[in-house]
């Protein structure tokens, strides 16, 4: 018992570890550029959205590739944004799936 709820909020940190509030840019090709961090303007390059990203009824796992960085991923809630932007970021996942949007779970 002990392990398993030490294996579970290891897990639960290193999920936790994403910055509190993040701005990016995110072009209908994947293109992707962070603006902000927790409020701080930040100079990264850009990088893109890779294949691996999915679309769930509640939030969408975010998968990105900066060549500086590597690949980094995380969960973008369904509250955590506007609808309009969580609907226009899953249709550019949906876009690079090659999926229609008919099978979208919005």
């Amino acid at each position: 018992m002990v392990l398993g709820l030490a294996v579970a909020l290891g897990i639960w940190q290193g999920v936790s570890a994403s910055p509190s509030s993040m701005v990016f840019r995110l072009a209908e090709n994947g293109a992707w550029q962070t603006l902000m961090i927790d409020n701080k303007p930040v100079e990264m390059p850009g990088g893109c959205l890779h294949k691996n990203c999915r679309v769930t009824p509640l939030a969408l796992h975010m998968v990105v590739y900066q060549p500086t960085v590597g690949v980094k991923s995380w969960w973008l809630l369904k509250g955590e944004c506007s609808e309009a932007d969580y609907r226009r970021v899953a249709r550019i996942i949906y876009g690079l799936q090659g999926l229609p949007e008919q099978e979208m779970f919005l």
